[in-house]
């Protein structure tokens, strides 16, 4: 169905040494339970990142985070996927020329997600924002930085996902539709882009504990769900290796 490579990530593979100075890298859903976590490891590794996220508290005490750990400094960029238009994905992207003059990579990690519940129940207020959080924004914010990246050395978009088999089943409601068209999408644009410069992934981690696990399901069904370092060296072999666009990759532990 998809044009796009699934595999499992090699078990061992160490994420850690991946050298990562000289690459700018923005994060969105960087305060996230995944995101805090990603960010802090690959400002350790030495890359530049601007978080995105959407509270200015969270954004801070995680930059101050990676600066106590002594990772490279990052820049923040407030932003509410909810609300934002296309028009703010482009002054997004002309600051980041102006400021760094480059972007290497794009992570898209900011999801919204409110409870499973059927879709005859759900208001025409929540499927838009979940929509537009999960689908849209992350397509406008990408075609908003594809010149960057393509002005770069090997540009790359890597999109998160969750188990289809998992989410295209009944009550995941806007969240799962939203997800399930990411892959439609990352690999059309995987396809579109084979040429143009820039590789376009995914990365689809096992159930990560945190905020939306609490949210769709009980309280034990969560508390069994992973830490999310296990999804980290995921990203990081995307970013080292850079292997051919239209990577979907699974850490082991999914």
């Amino acid at each position: 169905m998809f044009k796009l490579q699934k595999h499992t990530l090699a078990e061992g593979y160490n994420g850690d040494q991946v050298d990562l100075h000289d690459r700018v890298i923005l994060v969105t859903g960087a305060t996230g339970t995944i995101g805090s976590a990603l960010c802090k490891r690959l400002a350790a590794q030495g890359a530049t990142l601007i978080l995105a996220s959407r509270k200015v508290p969270n954004l801070q005490r995680l930059y101050d985070q990676i600066e106590r750990a002594g990772g490279s400094q990052p820049a923040i960029y407030p932003v509410n996927l909810t609300g934002a238009s296309p028009a703010d994905f482009e002054q997004l992207a002309q600051t980041v020329q102006s400021e760094l003059g480059r972007l290497d990579a794009l992570i898209h990690l900011a999801a919204e997600f409110d409870a499973l519940a059927p879709l005859a129940a759900t208001s025409p207020e929540a499927w838009m924002a979940n929509i537009h959080t999960n689908l849209n924004a992350p397509l406008f914010l990408t075609q908003a930085m594809l010149d960057l990246l393509r002005d770069g050395d090997g540009g790359q978009v890597i999109f998160t996902v969750d188990d289809p088999e998992r989410t295209n089943k009944a009550y995941w409601g806007a969240y799962g539709v939203s997800k399930a068209a990411t892959l439609a999408m990352a690999s059309m644009l995987s396809e579109e882009q084979s040429e143009g410069g820039v590789a376009v992934h995914v990365v689809q981690p096992p159930p990560i504990r945190g905020a939306l696990r609490t949210r769709a399901f009980t309280a034990d069904v969560a508390s069994a769900a992973a830490n999310p370092d296990v999804a980290l060296d995921a990203y990081c072999y995307l970013l080292g290796e850079r292997p051919p666009s239209g990577q979907w990759l699974v850490p082991p532990a999914a």
